[in-house]
């Protein structure tokens, strides 16, 4: 009994700790998005995955916040798209890899601009990630649809979110009712303010 009682108290401190973390995200998980969590092989501590995408941060990181406030998680580095070259911040997971990345404010070089989340692992309150489909996305309060006449992108807006669809639409006219239903999120980014 004592022993299981050290244990039970052992438990207790490495979950209060292991709340108390440096990010700023919600501490809730939705029901349709349990914790997954990881087993580390030495100390068996469960390590909580913590990417959740809330209305406005990601990773504890803010469009407008000071990109110089988050280099503890994030690695400079550099994307080619058919635009250009752009400078990009990745932004590290809670493991080894990274889970999206962000571009610095055009107006202030020194902030954060739209952050991009690529990686099925994080999700949004409501369960939303990469791999869903247009038929989840249409359950959300206040959806628009709108396409690139230049790059052919299509993206379901909600808010400050924005929700890359793996269909192309060249015109920025979209009729809502012209997206099939299984059509896939292939990324979602928060966009910083206008």
């Amino acid at each position: 009994m004592r022993y299981f009682l050290q244990l039970l108290s052992i438990t207790f401190l490495l979950t209060l700790t292991s709340c108390s973390t440096q990010d700023s995200e919600p501490t809730t998980v939705p029901p349709e998005a349990p914790v997954k969590t990881a087993v580390a092989s030495t100390n068996a501590k469960v390590v909580p995955n913590k990417l959740f995408i809330s209305a406005t941060s990601y990773r504890g990181i803010t469009p407008g916040s000071e990109i110089s406030m988050h280099v503890g998680y994030t690695q400079k580095s550099e994307i080619k798209t058919p635009e250009g070259t752009f400078d990009i911040y990745k932004i590290k997971d809670y493991k080894d890899g990274f889970a999206g990345y962000f571009l610095a404010d055009p107006r202030d070089e020194s902030r954060v601009g739209d952050i991009v989340i690529d990686v099925a692992e994080a999700r949004t309150l409501q369960g939303i990630r990469v791999g869903s489909t247009f038929a989840e996305l249409l359950k959300l309060p206040e959806l628009s649809v709108h396409g690139s006449e230049m790059e052919g992108k299509t993206y379901a807006i909600q808010y400050r979110h924005s929700y890359r669809l793996d269909i192309a639409n060249f015109s920025y006219d979209v009729d809502i009712n012209s997206i099939p239903a299984n059509t896939k999120i292939t990324e979602i980014r928060i966009k910083r303010k206008p």
